[in-house]
C-alpha cells in the first residue's frame, strides 16, 4: 500500500509553497526516486487574499473561505495530511474558520499546525536556548502566533521594536521594488540586509535563536546561523513533521551537532 498523500497549500506567496516541497525532499532519506514521499502542491495565489491586510483591518476580504475551499479540494484529490505554507494564515481569526469548514466537509484531512510544530521542535534543534526572537508579518505579531505558544512552552521571547517590525521587516517582505514577494527568484541584497539587520536587533535584545516566522524570510536567509544566532525555518519544521507522519523511517536525522546555541 502506498504511503498517504501529503498536501501543501501554497500560493501565500507562490515561491513559499514550492520551497516547502523542496524542504520535504531535502529532509527525506533516499537513494532512489521511489524513496520519497508522495506530495501534492496546490498553489492558487489569485484566490487567496493577503492574510496580513485582512488581519490588520486594511481589507475586508477574508482569506479563510478560499483557504478552506482549497484544502477541501485537496482532500477530494486524495490528500490525507496537509500543511499551509504561510505562518500568518494560522492566526485564529483565519484558522478557526478553516478548521470548522474542514470538520464539516473534509473530516478525514489532518492539517498540521506550522507554529505548533516549530515550537515543539525547538528543544531538539536549539538545545540550551531560553530566549527566542521572532521575525514575521504584522499579522503574525498582532495575533501573537509565536509569543503565546513559546511562553507556554517555557521560553522567553523577544520581538523587534515597532520601527523595525513595521519598516525593516515588513519592507523586506512586501516592498514592491526590493521585497521578497516582488523578487522571489532572486532576492535583492536590500531585502536580505533588512532581515540580517533585524536579526542583529534581536541578538542585541538577548535572543538565543530566531524564528523566521514568515515563509518568505527563509527564501532570503539560507544560512543556519545569522549574526551568530541559529535561525529556524518553520517550513522545514512542518516538512519534517509531515514526513514523520507518513514515512517516519525516511525522516533524515538532525545533523550532529545540531543548531546549538553559541555562547
Amino acid at each position: 500500500m502506498p504511503p498517504p498523500l501529503i498536501g501543501i497549500l501554497g500560493g501565500m506567496g507562490p515561491a513559499a509553497g514550492v520551497d516547502m516541497v523542496s524542504r520535504i525532499t531535502e529532509e527525506t532519506l533516499s537513494s532512489t526516486d521511489q524513496d520519497h514521499c508522495p506530495v501534492l502542491l496546490y498553489s492558487p495565489p489569485g484566490d487567496i487574499p493577503d492574510r496580513t491586510s485582512y488581519l490588520l483591518g486594511h481589507s475586508s476580504s477574508d482569506p479563510a473561505a478560499p483557504i478552506a475551499d482549497a484544502l477541501v479540494r485537496m482532500a477530494g484529490a486524495g490528500v490525507t495530511v496537509a500543511a499551509i505554507a504561510c505562518n500568518t494564515a494560522h492566526a485564529d481569526p483565519i484558522l478557526r474558520s478553516v478548521m470548522q469548514r474542514l470538520g464539516r466537509d473534509a473530516p478525514e484531512l489532518r492539517l498540521l499546525h506550522m507554529i505548533e510544530e516549530t515550537v515543539a521542535a525547538l528543544g531538539d534543534i536549539v538545545p540550551g536556548a531560553s530566549t527566542i526572537g521572532i521575525l514575521g508579518t504584522q499579522g503574525t505579531y498582532r495575533f501573537r502566533l509565536y509569543e503565546d505558544r513559546l511562553r507556554k512552552a517555557g521560553y522567553d521571547c523577544v520581538i523587534p521594536p515597532r520601527q523595525v517590525r513595521e519598516h525593516v521587516v515588513h519592507d523586506a517582505i512586501y516592498d514592491r521594488s526590493f521585497g521578497i514577494k516582488a523578487n522571489p527568484r532572486s532576492v535583492t541584497p536590500k531585502a536580505r540586509e533588512n532581515i540580517i539587520s533585524a536579526v542583529r536587533t534581536l541578538r542585541d535584545q538577548g535572543a538565543d535563536a530566531v524564528i523566521l516566522g514568515c515563509t518568505e524570510l527563509p527564501l532570503a536567509v539560507r544560512d543556519a546561523f545569522v549574526e551568530g544566532l541559529p535561525v529556524i525555518d518553520p517550513a522545514r519544521m512542518v516538512a519534517r513533521a509531515l514526513i514523520r507522519d507518513v514515512l517516519p523511517e525516511r525522516l533524515r536525522p538532525w545533523p550532529v551537532p545540531s543548531l546549538s546555541v553559541r555562547r
